[in-house]
């Protein structure tokens, strides 16, 4: 307890000294002539005082002054760094595509190819396909890849589709979701299954193709006996099986040459994606910015207004000191 009592007593014993310092040095000078403090007249007294006041304003307002420029450059460095950004992407995305167009035309001759086999066919043509009642496996594997392709862009068919083994037999009573009365109905309307084919390159160009569609029909063009000659051959001479087969061969190979540069198709999406946030944050960031300017623009009249109080008052204090003297 005696040890606390003297701590505290030490306590308020320096907070007095230094109260009677302020004091001294506010209402007292040092006499030249005999050096003691001698009491100074109230007029310096109040003169300093309104000095020690202005000092203290000045300081409060130099340092908002300061916090409010230090945020007006993270904000303008965070636009310069938000343009420069959204310049780089913009010349990433033309780099990228020149690339996509120079691969696009190396396959264009691809694309033409397929379109050609369509260009042969003619509605009489189809009709025959259309009409065959129990047509051929090898001319049922022609149009089941047709159907695959097909599948969520023209039609719709089971999930279950896809995977489908070659020689699947369904049980009775159930629904072969690649049967020939599938087939049929695509074909309903002859001058709408022509444009189909027509504009599918178009559909995979627009990436609205799943991937899996192309995989599905792999097993089927894997298979030895299905090639052009083999499917004339069974398909009794049909030019529209041949020719819808040698149009998917070709669609497939185009396809696959799309798909070459789709990773960077995909990183096209991203950069535009994130140039649409820095739009986005750049409008916002100005908002900000020119908001922050007036706040600037504001706190430094504030802080030049309290440095010239505090200079005024400085040089009152001086006149009045060398009056004294």
């Amino acid at each position: 307890l005696i040890q606390s009592a003297i701590d505290n007593f030490e306590q308020k014993k320096q907070q007095l000294l230094k109260r009677l310092e302020l004091i001294v040095l506010t209402c007292c000078k040092v006499s030249t002539s005999t050096g003691r403090y001698e009491l100074l007249p109230g007029a310096i007294i109040l003169a300093k005082q309104e000095y020690e006041d202005f000092l203290v304003i000045f300081k409060e307002k130099l340092h908002i002054y300061d916090d409010a420029v230090d945020s007006l450059k993270r904000l303008e460095t965070l636009e310069i760094e938000s343009v420069n950004l959204q310049r780089e992407y913009e010349e990433e995305i033309n780099t990228l595509n020149e690339r996509i167009k120079e691969g696009w035309l190396k396959a264009q001759p691809i694309q033409q190819a397929a379109q050609a086999y369509i260009d042969r066919l003619n509605k009489k043509d189809l009709i025959e396909l259309k009409s065959f009642k129990n047509p051929h496996e090898a001319v049922r594997n022609v149009m089941k890849v047709l159907l695959l392709i097909f599948n969520e862009v023209h039609i719709e068919l089971p999930t279950s589709a896809r995977s489908q083994a070659i020689d699947f037999k369904c049980d009775e009573g159930k629904e072969d979701p690649l049967a020939w009365q599938k087939v049929q109905k695509m074909m309903i309307n002859l001058t709408v299954f022509l444009k189909q084919l027509k504009e599918f390159p178009l559909r995979i160009d627009n990436m609205e193709v799943p991937r899996e569609n192309f995989k599905s029909i792999e097993k089927y063009i894997k298979l030895k006996t299905f090639d052009e000659k083999s499917i004339r051959r069974k398909s009794k001479g049909s030019k529209a099986a041949a020719g819808i087969f040698n149009y998917f061969v070709a669609l497939k190979k185009y396809h696959d040459a799309f798909l070459l540069f789709q990773p960077l198709r995909e990183r096209v999406v991203v950069l535009k994606a994130e140039i649409e946030r820095i739009v986005k944050s750049l409008k916002v960031n100005r908002k900000r910015l020119s908001k922050q300017r007036i706040v600037v623009q504001n706190c430094f009249e504030t802080y030049s207004s309290a440095k010239s109080n505090m200079d005024s008052a400085a040089l009152n204090m001086k006149i009045l000191d060398l009056q004294l003297e």
